[in-house]
């Protein structure tokens, strides 16, 4: 949950960004104040995705890549 906090967090800040850039004397301090803000919750959000997928490999009792089952008889001439 706390993932997709701060995944949504990140959407919010680029969403508010783009907007401020559409005004027409928007204060320069609150966007780059803006900027990074997202930039370092988009690190966290990253670094958390990262770990998610490093602990879901390491769970797995499965193989990442499985392999390709070939079938020369099926569809060939």
């Amino acid at each position: 949950m706390p993932v997709l906090v701060l995944g949504s967090t990140v959407y919010c800040l680029v969403f508010r960004i783009s907007q401020r850039y559409e005004e027409a004397s928007p204060v320069r301090e609150q966007i780059d104040d803006l900027v990074k803000a997202k930039d370092k919750v988009q690190e966290w959000y990253q670094d958390q995705i990262y770990q998610i997928k490093l602990r879901k490999f390491q769970e797995s009792t499965d193989q990442p890549h499985r392999p390709w089952d070939w079938d020369e008889g099926s569809g060939f001439s």
